[in-house]
């Protein structure tokens, strides 16, 4: 497992962000097959802290799983990502 820790950094043209979130991203899994984002002071299950934002590998397609709702108790968003590959790129 890899944990790392990132301030969110403001844009320019955003508004201001409070200095104390931060923005966690983990790798999990035997290959590291999952991608993990927290952020600190928002979850995405209303039982216990849990990701709002996950990458994994689901029945070999790679998948974004949002969970966008802390009082939903599965996700709110899942995303096939397999058409963003870099093989499905138009070369017309």
């Amino acid at each position: 497992m890899c944990i790392m820790e990132y301030d969110i950094v403001e844009d320019s043209d955003s508004e201001p962000k409070p200095d104390d979130i931060k923005l966690h991203v983990e790798t999990t899994g035997c290959l590291n097959e999952y991608v993990i984002i927290s952020v600190d002071g928002y979850s995405g299950n209303l039982v216990q802290p849990s990701p709002i934002v996950s990458l994994n590998i689901q029945g070999g397609r790679l998948k974004l799983v949002v969970n966008a709702d802390i009082n939903s108790g599965k996700p709110t968003h899942i995303i096939d990502l397999e058409d963003a590959k870099e093989t499905n790129r138009n070369t017309d």
